[in-house]
């Protein structure tokens, strides 16, 4: 029976607690009285009505009157540790002070005491910490008489209480109505009907059914069986509308595999291990499913007894256990996975568990549909709701469980696969959802993967194929006006839709870059429009990537790169000059700029400005023989065959390079004809190779 803390009487709640516990054990007294003993189905249902008892005590102590207080505080005491034996040696004390508790909240609204009745010392002398002595025999002797003060009440209350018994005996003798056995106290339901065929009949399968115990009512009645898991569930393939809660153990297991697939140091238990665990516990349930029966145990606390005791596992407050092998190994999990990983066991064993939420999914509870309503375990307590609670959607709860499992793995391209897993789930991410997966991807994880059957190998194709889908999504969805992303966020996107060789979602993402840049953004140092005109170019649109260019540059006027941009795809060398001059104003000094722009000088017929720019390419330390040579080339140009020579000279590491030689003497004879200088040079190349041309020009100078 739900309790409901919201109603306007306070001890409402703790009269019906006590109402049951007092039904109880005067249905056990008729048994007893009849059997000589109490069945220990009565005894646990005598716990479980003190256990009520305990929990609204608690609620209401600071209202209850001291007395009161005080005697149903000692009753619980007394009381906590009671075995079968212990319930059966002290039924009538049990049954007087439980009956003497409820009167005085029933009578008098808990306002004043019906009786004074008091424990005497020998009541349940046993404490609580030592089961052995809890079936002592308890005192019997009656209670003294009452106060003066308290005789009337009393004897009005006993009055009506023979009269209602009297009148009842009447009704039984004239056939209105039959004697019927007290509901069942547990699973809260109506008793069965006469006919149900569960009162008598010859033992089935040699386990004697339990007496008056509704087992339809109370959960059971589905077939058990231990489910196939041989069956997996690829979560990267499944088909999530048409997956029903019975697939939630294949689902399971699928994930495992799939975790196995791209972080294996993940798992704690292999997935054979993981789903030969989960077939033994099973196997289990289904053993143990007649024996809950004739213990009369709804089949919801059953269940999740059973799975303690042969798991001993405990709900954690926070963890990283949100795997079913997390659960198994690790004996516990938080709150929402330890629920999850028992639907799943039960329905490997075929135990219609499900996963329901009142609230919201993130605070479910496991669940069991019964006649009587929707019995509930949250993980630390079992009730039972009036109405059936619809089930959460199983994708829903799936994602949820992936959307905690993902922080948990450690490398980008498991997390990615998550990701990919949610979307399939839900066909949607949220905006942070979005953003984790996109911060994980990179260039890399999209690359050729090979086609043979290595781990490596399957768990790169796993990402690729994690990867691309997830681009797809994440495309159009960061894109979206109302996103609010910027221009970092589109270059991104662009750069994952080239590299998945999603053209069409390439072109859009470059589209929004331009548009989302403000003026002066900078991506990776880089001023954004650049690099946007350097995809744009790359793309083949150079008239885009010239408006790109031309932004770049006039958003940052000391920066020379948009300039050497425009003029790489300059028309020809006259357009290309100017802008290499304003690129060299704004400090640029680069060896390949420095020579380019040598060159366009000279093709211009600039060679005085030519000989500057080559004169500050060869001071440099990444001067080339070719720069040394176009220098002097230079000042021939000019007419001007000394200032080569003072530049050969100047160009000491090049002195004996028989292409400097060749040079230095032609010079050196168009300067000063046959000098001595020009011998020992003639001399020295003349030995070093056989040059027709200068061996021609030297006999024209008489040099042999």
């Amino acid at each position: 029976m739900p309790l409901d803390s919201a109603k306007s009487d306070p001890f409402e709640n703790l009269r019906e607690q006590l109402s049951r516990a007092d039904r109880v054990l005067g249905f056990a007294r008729k048994l007893k009285h009849d059997s000589g003993a109490v069945p220990p189905g009565l005894s646990q249902d005598f716990s479980q009505a003190r256990s009520g008892i305990e929990k609204e005590f608690v609620r209401v102590h600071a209202d209850l009157p001291p007395n009161v207080r005080e005697r149903l505080k000692e009753f619980l005491i007394r009381t906590r540790s009671l075995d079968s034996a212990g319930v059966d040696q002290n039924l009538d004390k049990l049954a007087r002070r439980a009956r003497s508790l409820l009167n005085e909240l029933v009578i008098n609204g808990a306002s004043a005491e019906l009786t004074e009745e008091h424990f005497s010392e020998d009541l349940l002398t046993s404490p609580p910490s030592k089961r052995a002595d809890a079936g002592k025999p308890v005192d019997t002797a009656e209670p003294p008489p009452a106060s003066t003060a308290n005789m009337k009440p009393l004897w009005l209350a006993l009055a009506a209480v023979g009269a209602l018994a009297v009148l009842t005996l009447a009704l039984v003798v004239s056939g209105v109505f039959s004697p019927q056995p007290l509901p069942n106290i547990v699973a809260n339901v109506e008793p069965p009907k006469p006919d149900d065929g569960r009162k008598s009949g010859p033992p089935k399968d040699g386990v004697k059914p339990a007496v008056n115990f509704d087992a339809k009512g109370a959960g059971y009645g589905a077939k058990f069986g231990v489910q196939p898991l041989a069956l997996l569930i690829d979560p990267l393939e499944m088909d999530a509308l048409s997956l029903a809660p019975s697939d939630l153990p294949a689902l399971q297991m699928g994930l495992e595999s799939l975790v196995h697939v791209i972080e294996p140091g993940r798992l704690r238990m292999a997935p054979e291990q993981t789903g030969e665990t989960m077939r033994g516990f099973a196997q289990s349930v289904v053993d143990n499913e007649k024996n809950w029966i004739v213990d009369r145990k709804p089949l919801i606390e059953a269940f999740v007894g059973h799975a303690q005791k042969n798991l001993q596992f405990s709900v954690y407050p926070q963890g990283e256990q949100w795997l079913v092998s997390d659960f198994l190994s690790d004996k516990g999990a938080p709150r929402a996975a330890a629920l999850t990983a028992l639907a799943a066991l039960g329905r490997t064993a075929g135990c219609p568990l499900e996963i329901i939420a009142p609230t919201s999914p993130e605070f479910a509870m496991l669940a069991l549909q019964i006649p009587a309503g929707t019995a509930t375990y949250d993980g630390e307590a079992f009730a039972q709701r009036p109405l059936p609670e619809a089930a959460v959607p199983m994708m829903r709860l799936f994602s949820l469980q992936l959307a905690s499992l993902r922080p948990t793995l450690k490398t980008p391209g498991a997390r990615i696969v998550v990701s990919a897993v949610m979307l399939r789930a839900n066909s949607a991410l949220t905006l942070p959802q979005c953003r984790e997966a996109l911060a994980d991807l990179s260039d890399e994880l999209f690359a050729d993967a090979p086609e043979g059957e290595k781990p490596e190998h399957v768990r790169a194709r796993t990402i690729k194929t994690a990867a691309v889908a997830l681009v797809q999504y994440l495309v159009p969805t960061l894109l979206a006006s109302d996103v609010g992303g910027d221009a970092g966020e589109a270059l991104k996107l662009w750069r994952f839709a080239a590299a998945a060789r999603l053209e069409n979602l390439a072109g859009e993402a470059l589209i929004e870059v331009g548009k989302r840049a403000a003026k002066g953004a900078l991506i990776d140092g880089l001023p954004v429009m650049l690099v946007v005109g350097d995809l744009t170019r790359k793309k083949g649109d150079l008239a885009g990537a010239t408006s790109y260019y031309e932004r770049a540059r006039d958003e940052f006027p000391d920066d020379p790169r948009a300039l050497l941009r425009l003029a790489e795809i300059a028309a020809d060398d006259a357009a290309r000059l100017p802008l290499l001059r304003e690129a060299y104003a704004r400090g640029e000094r680069g060896p390949d700029f420095l020579r380019e722009l040598a060159r366009v000088l000279t093709a211009q017929g600039e060679n005085l400005s030519a000989l500057a720019i080559f004169d500050d390419l060869c001071a440099l330390p990444e001067c080339q023989l070719d720069d040394v040579l176009n220098q002097a080339a230079a000042c021939i140009a000019l007419d001007k065959p000394d200032w080569a020579q003072s530049r050969l000279a100047a160009a000491e590491r090049f002195k004996d390079e028989p292409q400097v030689c060749r040079l230095d003497l032609i010079l050196e004879l168009s300067v000063n004809g046959a000098s001595e200088r020009a011998r020992k040079l003639a001399k020295a190349y003349a030995e070093r190779t056989n040059d027709a041309y200068v061996a021609n020009l030297l006999m024209r100078f008489g040099i042999e």
